[in-house]
């Protein structure tokens, strides 16, 4: 009997679950397919919402044991079996906020916590998380033409057009929406998989790095595949010669087994180490330019990771350091996310004192800037009678102006809802930069009452009246408007954005179904202006003021008027003191879009500000300057960014504000919207660079040594010293351990940036470079080539303790070079303290070679040195450390000269055939 109800509740246990995953499946297509149908059946949105245990007003349980339900039975905002990808993106979605009702509270949670069932709260501006039903809202529109072409505003309808597609942009309005499908079962992760290729695969320009790597790759293939072709050729030529195939049997021999078993088998001779020293050079350039940068470059990523900077591209982080141009926008990166209302204008004065305010002016003036402010938002409060203080959920604009009124007013939203019916809302238009509502109260049924929100001197110029204090309304004469005009240009000059609020009244209800505002015949009455405080962030003019040392230009980009975009640039450091008069140091949007194309180009490296801008004019600079020849790096966080940071050579996005979409079209993502990321960037560019370029610099230049040594072996009766091991032990060393230093290399400090002279994006320092290479080379020729001519009459050593001693040289340069190459400070103790990976890695080198030297001299064909060999080696070694700082103040005709004393003692040894 146990058994057969154990089986029975196995059974129904699979039928449930296999229930519950075609209600997932279910939902998951009814909101891909947009599908009525299958909506109707399942008994509308309200019912969707029941079946999925989600209450209309407080949303679902917020329990741990609940969100891991409904994880294990719906799926996650994630991708967990992709483990390492999702390790790199984690960081980047979890600084995604969204805004969610949970057991009747609001919460701020990740979008890779939301699950099926959650209440999210939408707003302009913002990318829709995940496949969902339309709640209820104002205004809602979204924009799917990433997904579907064409489809572009769509209002969003309950009855009519209910479904929401997650990596749709909200355009307009704001809502609520139910999480249907999350992570691997939405639309925008059916998309994402066909078009997963970077579109940085198809930029034309490339980095320095990459132009070279591009290069060598080419000039490479060409060079085997006519190589191939020569020797396929004369093969096949020789073939057919007797004398040659006699020859090449004359070299082959019948080996013995190490069992004493004769094989019938020809086996050509091994190469032999002077065989591999010829290709070793060879395959060095490969490992370099294949394998060991972009191992450097994928290290440094992760260093970056950790200092809040998520590089996509890995070779963005070397562009960096190419950056001449930074174009950032105001909001978040410099000033704060914050905002608060400092100044109020009524009238004919301005007020910064809430209680003096309220005591002065009259119930009807109070009571219509209540509905202008509460009831024209696209800000939410959430639960105020369970609350202690009202939650706010919006932008930080609509936050502040709601706050004010909510703590500063003491607006009661609740009864303002109940005394007050919304006849029509137009949310927020960044073209049109306003907003308005229209709304009746419910005991004048005959009257209504519109209200306009936007930039002040747009509101002040649709206005043909004002309220004073009193309720008295007064026309505005010229001589009015100007000084309305110099209040606001005042409230501007001290960083404040100036937010204006104005009223018509309308009688009868004819324009109840007209989606146009009420302007025909004018008469909108001032209200008021309001001033918002936002104050740069400490760490943005401490960075805006890093880059002006590095040589780096920081412009900004805002939708606030001149005055106060001018005010926060100076504020943050951007206008320079000289600056501030120039009339072209700060303009409109309108005006230089209005420039022909040979006017921007002349005026673009004047222009440190663009208030009011468009995408087209964000668009516009970036292509100017990029005609110019300057390496552009633009950050954004709105759709409308997306052609700007497509269109700049490294593309840059704030991971807290930014949509899904500009993510994907951008190089570098900053996790904590902090400028000093920025900066932080721009410092691992150059040590990335810095790193990359001395790495074939200082590597290539023993290999050159090899190289030449080998090739004097084969023209000379002097036998070629090296054997295979110690080939592969400099192999290891150079492909290996040197790219393992230079990894651990730490950034440059603040002090060092204002010596840092930049270029454009050629390849950086190639003449001084080319100096330190072949003094390098040079030296390392002349040393290798007199030990193993001259050594043991100078040194008076046996020839294998000279043949030990010039390999153990050859491998003290490397060493040096390891130590050099990561050395990018002056200060020789603060490098050595910051460093210390480095110096450990060579150390630990230092000591195996010394191991196999004196210890297993035996296994690997060694000589012991003594002491004073030893100090040698290492005096010799260290010689090579000092051609860095010599070749820096080198003429070329002296570095001319000593190429040619060098090559000449070189032909002087090659043409002895033996010794003295």
């Amino acid at each position: 009997m146990q058994s057969a109800a154990s089986s029975s509740l196995v059974a129904e246990g699979e039928a449930l679950q296999q229930q519950e995953t075609l209600l997932v499946e279910g939902l998951a297509k009814m909101v891909k397919e947009r599908s009525f149908d299958r909506l109707a059946r399942f008994g509308g949105v309200r019912k969707v919402a029941e079946i999925l245990g989600t209450d209309w007003d407080n949303g679902i349980r917020g329990s741990p044991a609940e969100l891991l339900r409904r994880t294990n039975q719906y799926g996650a905002n994630r991708y967990i079996s992709w483990k390492y990808i999702q390790k790199l993106r984690s960081m980047s979605f979890d600084n995604i906020q969204a805004q969610v009702v949970r057991d009747g509270l609001p919460l701020h949670v990740p979008i890779s916590s939301l699950v099926v069932g959650d209440i999210v709260f939408l707003e302009a501006g913002k990318q829709i998380p995940a496949d969902g039903l339309f709640l209820d809202g104002y205004c809602l529109k979204v924009d799917e033409s990433i997904m579907r072409a064409g489809e572009r505003d769509i209002e969003i309808v309950e009855r009519k057009r209910p479904f929401l597609l997650s990596g749709s942009l909200v355009t307009h309005g704001c809502g609520r929406m139910l999480v249907i499908a999350v992570g691997i079962n939405t639309t925008w992760e059916d998309f994402i998989s066909t078009t997963r290729v970077s579109h940085r695969c198809l930029h034309e320009r490339r980095t320095p790095m990459e132009q070279l790597k591009y290069t060598f790759a080419t000039t490479f293939f060409w060079f085997v595949l006519l190589l191939c072709f020569y020797c396929t050729i004369l093969l096949g030529i020789c073939s057919y010669i007797p004398e040659y195939n006699q020859k090449i049997m004359s070299t082959v021999k019948v080996n013995k087994s190490k069992f004493g078993i004769e094989m019938d088998d020809v086996v050509p001779d091994a190469p032999d180490a002077q065989d591999i020293a010829l290709m070793f050079p060879f395959m060095s350039f490969l490992l370099i330019f294949g394998v060991k940068i972009p191992l450097i470059l994928a290290s440094y990523k992760k260093q970056l990771m950790a200092g809040h900077v998520m590089v996509r591209n890995l070779y963005a982080s070397e562009r960096m350091k190419s950056v001449e141009t930074i174009y950032t926008k105001k909001t978040g990166m410099i000033t704060s996310n914050e905002m608060k209302v400092k100044e109020f204008l009524l009238g004919r004065e301005a007020s910064e004192s809430d209680q003096i305010f309220l005591e002065t002016i009259s119930s009807y003036v109070l009571q219509l800037l209540h509905q202008g402010i509460c009831l024209n938002t696209a800000a939410t409060v959430l639960n105020q009678a369970t609350l202690l203080t009202p939650e706010i959920f919006g932008s930080p604009t609509e936050k502040a102006i709601l706050s004010w009124g909510i703590f500063g007013l003491g607006i009661d939203m609740n009864k303002l809802k109940q005394d007050c019916d919304v006849v029509r809302v137009a949310a927020f238009q960044p073209e049109l930069r306003d907003s308005w509502i229209l709304t009746r109260m419910k005991n004048e049924s005959s009257t209504m009452h519109f209200h306009l929100k936007g930039g002040a001197e747009i509101v002040l110029a649709k206005s043909s009246s004002y309220y004073h204090r009193d309720g008295s309304i007064n026309a505005i004469e010229e001589v009015d408007r100007r000084h309305f005009e110099g209040m606001i240009e005042n409230m501007a000059a001290k960083g404040l954005r100036c937010i204006a609020l104005a009223h018509k009244r309308i009688l009868g209800g004819s324009h109840g179904q007209h989606n146009s505002p009420p302007l025909e015949d004018g008469g909108l009455t001032l209200l008021g202006v309001i001033g918002l405080e936002n104050p740069c962030r400490t760490d943005a003019i401490m960075a805006v003021r890093s880059c002006k040392d590095a040589g780096v230009n920081v412009k900004m980009i805002t939708g606030d008027n001149l005055f106060t975009a001018r005010a926060i640039a100076i504020e943050c450091g951007i206008l320079e003191a000289h600056e501030v008069s120039e009339d072209e140091a700060v303009i409109e949007g309108v005006k230089f879009r209005d420039y022909s194309p040979e006017e921007r180009l002349e005026k673009i490296d004047k222009i440190k500000v663009l208030a009011r801008s468009s995408a087209l004019d964000r668009l516009l600079m970036v292509q100017c300057l990029k005609k110019k020849g300057e390496v552009v790096a633009f950050i954004g966080n709105s759709m409308y960014d997306v052609p700007a940071l497509y269109e700049a050579d490294v593309g840059i996005s704030e991971a807290i504000q930014s949509t899904q979409v500009v993510k994907e079209h951008s190089d570098i993502i900053i996790l904590d919207n902090s400028f000093s990321c920025v900066v932080r960037a721009i410092k691992y560019g150059w040590c990335i660079s810095n790193n990359i370029q001395k790495l074939p610099q200082c590597y290539l230049s023993v290999l050159v040594a090899e190289l030449i040594m080998s090739w004097v072996g084969d023209h000379s009766s002097r036998e070629f010293p090296f054997i295979n091991f110690h080939l592969f032990w400099l192999i290891l060393i150079g492909n290996a351990v040197m790219p393992l230093a230079l990894t651990t290399g730490q950034p440059i400090n603040a002090d060092l940036m204002e010596n840092i002279s930049l270029n454009s994006f050629e390849v950086p320092k190639r003449g001084e470079m080319g100096k330190i290479f072949i003094l390098r080379t040079l030296y390392q020729i002349a040393v290798i080539l007199v030990l193993h001519y001259k050594g043991k009459f100078i040194l008076s050593l046996n020839e294998n303790v000279t043949y030990t001693f010039s390999f153990n040289t050859l491998i003290l340069f490397l060493i040096f070079h390891m130590s050099d190459a990561s050395k990018l400070e002056k200060n020789i103790l603060a490098w050595m303290h910051k460093n210390k990976p480095s110096l450990c890695i060579a150390a630990i080198t230092l000591v195996v070679q010394a191991l196999m030297v004196e210890f297993l001299y035996k296994y690997f064909d060694y000589e012991r040195l003594n002491l004073k060999q030893w100090a040698a080696c290492l005096g010799l070694a260290a010689i090579s450390s000092l051609i860095d700082r010599l070749a820096k103040s080198f003429n070329p005709k002296i570095c001319a000269v000593c190429v040619g004393m060098c090559m000449a003692a070189a032909v002087y040894y090659v043409g002895r055939k033996t010794d003295p």
